[in-house]
């Protein structure tokens, strides 16, 4: 910051003058490169009125007269003497005062202005702290609530991946049963082509009876080869009919057999079937669940840009409102610089009212100097020469 002292004020008023300019307390300012202008506007005064009294011609001695008759003229030196310097220090108490007020009145609309600026300043840093804070608490909230929604993704994630796990065992027990089915059936297979041999003797038995029935009803001729054939033919139809009897009954235990080994299967086809089904729709809960986790997680993220955008928009407005702030201050502090040239200018008119001043008292000097010579021309007129 400049150093505001005498000489610094005087050497920029010289170089503001030389430059063709009128020496101001903003020009006298700006040419430091700083300062207060309370500081400055005394040490202006100070170096005008020096240069006034520096341009302010001496005054001429008037010639003394050791005669009687000049006493009067004396006199009225001495009063207008006095009336002058009277006139001269009201006037100057009167400036004086003028420049107190002067200063007094620049001093507290400086002190206003800078107590606004300061008291706008404080405001508008506490509202952008605010709203920083504010930004800041909204943002931990939303980096929480998204932190939650990324631990409910894992956990549903986990969760999926159990059901398919649940899923993979499952399909495996049904490929197991699958192939445990395909066995049943193969051995089934062999049951039923077994059964179909047995019928396929007992069928072959039944023919033989029959042709043998046949031959007894044609053997009327070799009846007693009959009768020996029929023997045959009777035990070799007992033994059919054993034949049959075990055949049928082995047939039936094969076809019961089958059937409850049937019915086991389609039990456990069922059973697999209601799984698969039960496994289907877990999958399906599943998946659903995801889903609507993965819709409530990019809603909720979409909700957070949102806020976040939100909150950008509000820090924003805010910190326009600081900028509009801070450009009233400017204002004001502008406005206060003009009322500190206006004062200047009513100093300047005050340096211009006492250059009347002393105006004034060079005419009065005048006049009494007019006074002091026709006074003179009288008492000559009226003086008798010595000689008479």
């Amino acid at each position: 910051m400049a150093l505001v002292t005498s000489e610094s004020v005087a050497s920029a008023c010289e170089a503001i003058q030389a430059e063709g300019e009128r020496p101001t307390v903003a020009r006298v300012t700006a040419k430091l490169g700083g300062g207060s202008p309370n500081k400055v506007l005394p040490l202006l005064n100070e170096w005008k009125d020096a240069q006034r009294q520096g341009a302010r011609p001496a005054p001429e001695s008037s010639p003394q007269t050791d005669t009687g008759a000049d006493v009067v003229t004396a006199e009225m030196d001495g009063a207008a003497e006095n009336l002058k310097r009277g006139f001269l220090a009201m006037m100057a108490g009167f400036v004086e005062q003028e420049r107190s007020r002067a200063q007094t009145a620049q001093q507290a609309i400086q002190a206003a202005a800078e107590q606004k600026v300061a008291l706008a300043r404080q405001a508008a840093d506490q509202q952008i702290a605010d709203i920083i804070a504010q930004t800041k608490a909204d943002v931990d909230e939303a980096r929480a609530e998204a932190l939650a929604q990324a631990e409910q993704v894992e956990a549903l994630t986990e969760e999926r991946d159990e059901f398919s796990g649940r899923l993979t065992a499952l399909q495996s027990d049904r490929d197991q049963l699958a192939a445990a089915l395909k066995d049943e059936q193969a051995a089934h297979q062999v049951a039923q082509a077994l059964a179909d041999k047995h019928g396929a003797e007992v069928e072959a038995l039944r023919q033989t009876v029959a042709q043998a029935e046949a031959r007894t009803q044609g053997a009327e001729k070799a009846q007693q080869t009959a009768e020996r054939r029929a023997a045959t033919a009777e035990a070799a139809q007992e033994k059919a009919e054993q034949a049959r009897d075990q055949a049928d009954t082995e047939r039936r235990q094969v076809i019961d057999q089958a059937r409850a080994q049937q019915e086991r299967d389609a039990a456990r086809i069922d059973a697999l079937t209601a799984e698969r089904d039960q496994a289907r729709q877990d999958v399906a809960a599943g998946k659903a669940a995801a889903d609507a986790a993965r819709r409530e997680l990019v809603e909720r993220t979409l909700a957070a840009e949102a806020a976040t955008r939100t909150q950008a928009e509000k820090t924003e407005a805010a910190q326009r409102q600081a900028a509009e702030a801070l450009a009233s201050a400017e204002g004001a502090k502008a406005k206060a610089e003009q009322l500190a040239e206006r004062l200047a200018g009513e100093t300047v008119r005050a340096a211009d009212l006492a250059k009347r001043l002393d105006v004034a008292e060079r005419l009065a000097a005048g006049t009494a100097g007019d006074g002091e010579a026709a006074a003179k021309p009288g008492r000559a007129k009226g003086a008798k020469p010595k000689g008479e």
